[in-house]
């Protein structure tokens, strides 16, 4: 009989260890996942600052744009319509993997009668651009490219998160949700909007010209 009740606490205490290690665990993963998406956060706000200062470096380098000429005449762009454009004339133009300056290109998409409003057209153009998977930047400086292979990546990427999504779904639906698991819930979700977000703007960028409705058929004053 002793060794009986003996068995079972040993089980008992066990079972509660065992408790504990599970609930220290996903107290630990927990903080990890936090710390990576932190250091996410983090490589992306440089990766942010890098590509703004590098901007800042090309335009030092040009004399000050003419912001007091003229009333403004053409097709205005705003946010992301300003890469979308831009990067569908230079893809239509030039192709892929076909390095350009920029000075060129904001002129190519000039001369096809769009207009990037704001005090430096040029800042806002380039700054715009610089926040899509779709665009090379060269080693020389002012140099862009269009990546030929980004479109396919992204549309790889995006079934990988929504697999990944699903799975983490029917984990927590099964065995019910931790700190861990609604983590990386929330990481893969707003992963899988990004994509989509970037797949739907492939989409128009790179679709066959006869479905082109990016070109403007007429050419109207607009206020500066």
């Amino acid at each position: 009989m002793t060794s009986v009740r003996t068995s079972a606490r040993l089980h008992s205490a066990v079972k509660a260890e065992r408790k504990v290690i599970a609930q220290q665990r996903d107290r630990l993963a927990a903080r990890l996942a936090k710390f990576e998406q932190d250091l996410q956060q983090a490589r992306d706000e440089i990766a942010a600052l890098d590509a703004r200062a590098a901007i800042m470096d090309e335009l030092l380098a040009d004399p000050p744009e003419n912001t007091l000429a003229g009333p403004v005449v053409g097709v205005v762009l705003h946010g992301a319509r300003i890469r979308e454009v831009a990067i569908r004339l230079l893809y239509q133009e030039r192709g892929c993997g076909i390095v350009v300056h920029y000075k060129q290109w904001f002129a190519l998409l000039r001369d096809n009668g769009y207009v990037v409003l704001g005090k430096r057209p040029v800042a806002t153009f380039l700054t715009t651009i610089s926040r899509t998977p779709f665009i090379i930047r060269e080693p020389e400086p002012g140099t862009y490219s269009i990546d030929g292979e980004a479109e396919g990546r992204v549309r790889q990427e995006l079934v990988e998160a929504q697999a990944e999504f699903s799975d983490v779904c029917v984990v927590i639906a099964r065995d019910g949700s931790s700190d861990a698991d609604r983590e990386d819930r929330t990481r893969l979700m707003a992963r899988v909007r990004m994509l989509e977000r970037q797949a739907a703007e492939a989409e128009r960028i790179f679709a066959p010209p006869d479905r082109d409705q990016a070109a403007p058929t007429t050419t109207a004053p607009a206020s500066p």
